[in-house]
């Protein structure tokens, strides 16, 4: 009996001593984890599971299992602060996760903004699209170009495409004229140049250089001949005889020609042509148009000089005398007027009932003599040149005009009533 008791005793000693170096080997493996948690939060905590390491109460087998209360630190790793970076992680791939989708956003609107001027061509470029494929070449360049897009470095190049395409045909034509030697080929060829100038529409040749024959509805001698002012060739328009239906053949240019010598100085010629239009059933036309090389400058008849101005102008007054399709001086808004015996006094009645007209025939005034007083002074003051012209024909003008008198009631003209004007010489 007290063998088997010694076994036993010896038996309980082993057990307790292995549970003793298996609780000692739990508490060891549990530091190692217990310690990077307690390090990173609470660095004092790490000292308290010393409790664990009392093996006397490893004598009583009861006891033997108390050392599982050495598993109580993974109390450590309650602390959810130890789970946190799990979630900064989560948190930090839902931001990237966001900031990509930002990026992502970011840079698709990026790749739009830089697609857009694709799908907006630019003007001009539609123009030479238009030119190459032949799309539509009627666009007017108003309409197409602006200061933004206007495309100077190539726009000659464009110019000289459009040539091509609207006189490139004449131009072939004509260097081929221009090319031959036999003066009737020649001839033949530049006729055929001629045709394809007019097919192009950019204008009408008012002259045949091979036949040396106008191409024109004018009736020949309706307007003077004369070199004086604007009576020539700007004011003799309104007796200018064009007639509606076509323009006239030589022959009948001849014919007309013809007709106004037979005719001359009997102060017959005019109503003669109108009269041999109509036997040819030509009618005259009532309104004329006509091209001029420049816009006017001034509105203001009497303050330009220029020519450009005075084409457009002058044919919108009249004067005192006009000259008629024979080179004769006649009355316009002088009814007559009369000459001093010593030549230096002209003496002009105006016609009664005359009215100033805007364009659109609305009356504004009676025409009266003092009107030419006016508007001499008017040229005067205005510096643009015109009374220049008569410096040295009227008495004091040219005074006047450069400042040696500035009383203009010292100039030779005078309104002596409403419908009687005077010029001193």
């Amino acid at each position: 009996m007290n063998a088997k008791r010694l076994l036993a005793l010896l038996l309980a000693l082993v057990m307790v001593l292995s549970l003793t170096a298996c609780g000692g080997s739990k508490k060891e493996e549990a530091e190692p984890t217990e310690a990077p948690v307690e390090a990173a939060e609470e660095p004092e905590a790490a000292e308290e599971p010393e409790a664990a390491e009392e093996p006397e109460a490893a004598e009583e087998p009861e006891a033997a299992e108390e050392p599982e209360a050495a598993e109580e630190p993974e109390t450590a790793e309650e602390p959810e602060t130890a789970e946190e970076p799990a979630d900064d992680a989560a948190e930090a791939s839902a931001e990237a996760d966001t900031d990509t989708d930002a990026e992502d956003a970011a840079e698709a609107d990026t790749d739009t903004d830089a697609e857009e001027p694709e799908t907006e061509e630019p003007a001009d470029a539609a123009v030479v699209a238009d030119a190459e494929g032949g799309e539509d070449l009627n666009a007017l360049a108003a309409d197409v170009y602006t200061l933004d897009n206007f495309d100077a470095a190539g726009y000659e190049d464009l110019s000289y495409e459009v040539y091509d395409q609207v006189l490139g045909d004449f131009e072939t034509a004509y260097e081929e004229a221009k090319a031959e030697v036999d003066p009737s080929t020649r001839m033949g060829k530049m006729a055929i140049a001629e045709a394809k100038l007019l097919e192009s529409g950019l204008g009408v040749p008012m002259q045949n250089n091979t036949t040396a024959q106008g191409i024109s509805r004018v009736i020949p001698r309706s307007i003077p001949t004369i070199e004086w002012g604007y009576d020539e060739t700007y004011r003799g328009y309104k007796n200018l005889l064009v007639v509606n239906e076509r323009p006239l053949t030589p022959d009948e240019r001849a014919e007309a020609t013809a007709l106004w010598k037979e005719k001359v100085g009997t102060g017959e010629s005019y109503q003669a042509l109108i009269d041999w239009a109509a036997e040819k059933d030509l009618t005259i036309a009532d309104e004329i148009t006509f091209t001029y090389t420049a816009t006017p400058t001034t509105w203001d008849t009497l303050a330009s000089a220029q020519a450009t101005s005075g084409e457009v102008l002058s044919p919108t007054w009249d004067g005192l005398l006009i000259y008629n399709n024979e080179n004769v001086q006649g009355p316009a808004l002088a009814e007559s007027y009369e000459v001093s015996e010593d030549g230096l006094t002209y003496t002009f009645h105006i016609r009664k009932g005359v009215k100033w007209v805007t364009s659109q025939g609305t009356e504004v005034g009676e025409v009266k003599a003092d009107d030419w007083v006016a508007a001499l002074q008017h040229s005067c003051d205005s510096k643009a040149g015109l009374a220049d012209l008569l410096y040295g024909t009227i008495v004091n003008l040219e005074e006047y005009g450069t400042g040696a008198i500035t009383d203009f009631s010292e100039v030779g003209v005078k309104a002596l009533d409403d419908y009687t004007l005077e010029y001193k010489l």
